[in-house]
């Protein structure tokens, strides 16, 4: 969803310039039509910027946030399938995939315990909607004779 939303910001963003840029081309309109229409075209490229972080970012948290009031975290044990990696733009995202009864999930990782590796047992709580988590690595217990 990240990815989608970065991408189309940038589209749009290139295409308002050329289409400022090709309107400054044109000689024969007043400077004031020129002024409007490019104040136009930001109001409306402003306005689905605003609406794609508000469904992409803020409509999750708030459905989180009954969860947040109550401490109502959802819990998951699992086995690391891929360790926690920098991704999304900019790295800053942290992402963890981890197999819990044979599906695998992917965590947006908020933190995480030191040398979390492949094969590894963890516990994830999270929240439903963001997937935010905080990963833990569960210690095997030694068997005692």
């Amino acid at each position: 969803m990240h990815l989608v939303a970065f991408l189309f910001v940038t589209i749009c963003t290139v295409l308002v310039c050329l289409n400022v840029f090709s309107i400054k081309i044109k000689t024969g309109r007043k400077e004031a039509e020129i002024d409007n229409e490019t104040r136009t075209i930001y109001k409306v490229f402003l306005i689905v910027c605003v609406i794609i972080v508000f469904v992409g970012m803020m409509l999750p948290i708030a459905k989180d946030s009954k969860y947040i009031y109550n401490k109502e975290y959802k819990v998951d044990h699992g086995i690391v399938y891929r360790e926690a990696m920098r991704k999304g733009s900019l790295g800053l995202f942290n992402s963890i995939i981890v197999t819990v009864d044979g599906q695998e999930y992917v965590y947006r990782v908020l933190y995480n315990d030191d040398n979390i590796k492949k094969g590894d047992s963890v516990r994830i709580t999270y929240l439903p909607n963001t997937t935010w988590s905080v990963v833990e690595k569960e210690e095997s217990i030694p068997k005692v004779d």
